[in-house]
């Protein structure tokens, strides 16, 4: 709010409780969270860095300077996405893309189901090169297409085959050739 204009903490207490999620916000948790932005709390107030807002005279809140609203902007609500790598069936097209974490855990000749296509990694995923190249499969693919149980089956078949795995608190499948 500060990067905006200078703002009363009052006015904003109450415009964010007038939201659903907020509304039983109590003003000391509200307070409390005010002053960590503002000064980084009790173990970093001591640092000039961490000092974002301060209140004036008039009991209005303000960003301490252009640079830390700049640093703020950049900042606030930021999303980081999980960095993704082209899967190429050798001699084909491009089957989509996979999780970089995923692609980092095979080895050559690992298998993994991928667009519905049982697939077997051709030579070692050397991170972070921009695709993944894979191969058919000539020998079965795992029961579930997610290494490390980071992810839910994609398909009614490996649910099946994880299920009792799972329900059994047994360990999760990995692909072929991982242990």
């Amino acid at each position: 709010m500060a990067c905006h204009a200078p703002f009363h903490p009052d006015g904003l207490y109450a415009e964010v409780t007038r939201a659903a999620p907020y509304a039983a916000l109590a003003r000391q948790d509200f307070d409390d969270v005010l002053r960590f932005v503002a000064d980084g709390g009790y173990a970093l107030s001591g640092y000039e860095r961490f000092r974002k807002l301060f209140q004036d005279a008039e009991g209005l809140v303000h960003v301490r300077g252009p640079q830390v609203a700049r640093q703020l902007r950049m900042n606030l609500g930021t999303i980081v996405e999980t960095p993704l790598m082209k899967v190429r069936l050798r001699g084909g097209p491009v089957l989509g893309e996979v999780e970089e974490w995923f692609v980092s855990t095979l080895e050559p000749g690992h298998t993994f189901i991928f667009g519905g296509q049982c697939c077997a990694t051709r030579r070692s995923m050397s991170v972070p090169s921009s695709s993944a190249a894979a191969a058919r499969a000539s020998r079965a693919c795992p029961p579930m297409p997610a290494a490390g149980c980071r992810s839910p089956p994609t398909s009614p078949a490996g649910c099946a085959a994880s299920w009792p795995i799972r329900a059994s608190g047994g360990p999760c499948p990995r692909p072929c050739g991982t242990g």
